[in-house]
């Protein structure tokens, strides 16, 4: 019995490592300061400070133009603005640099609705 659940314990520790490992392969890196500037971002929106978060985002994508998040973020903040056109802009963008983005492509579902573009 004790050597049954030793197997199995050993088993799914080697799966965990296995998944472990495989996400890291296929984990995106980005750029660290691009990072930062966007995890700034949502703490300033977090605090109600739309204008810093706006400026942390825009900063993290002149750091780094090919990381999906800060584009994400930015269209949360026009969405909330009503710009719904620059919302959509910035969210096109973070779907074509991450296809694999459900956020995203939820969020430009709704845009969409709310411009009226039914594609």
């Amino acid at each position: 019995m004790k050597g049954s659940i030793m197997k199995r314990i050993l088993y799914l520790i080697f799966l965990l490592i296995a998944f472990v490992t495989a996400a890291n392969c296929f984990a995106q890196e980005y750029n660290q300061r691009a990072v930062s500037f966007n995890n700034k971002g949502v703490e300033y929106d977090k605090r109600g400070q739309p204008d810093e978060a706006v400026d942390a985002y825009q900063k993290a994508i002149e750091c780094d133009p090919a990381y999906p998040d800060p584009y994400y973020n930015l269209s949360l903040m026009f969405y909330g603005q009503a710009d719904y056109a620059k919302a959509a802009q910035m969210l096109e963008r973070a779907v074509q640099l991450k296809p694999k983005y459900p956020e995203a492509h939820f969020q430009l579902g709704d845009t969409y609705l709310k411009l009226n573009r039914m594609e």
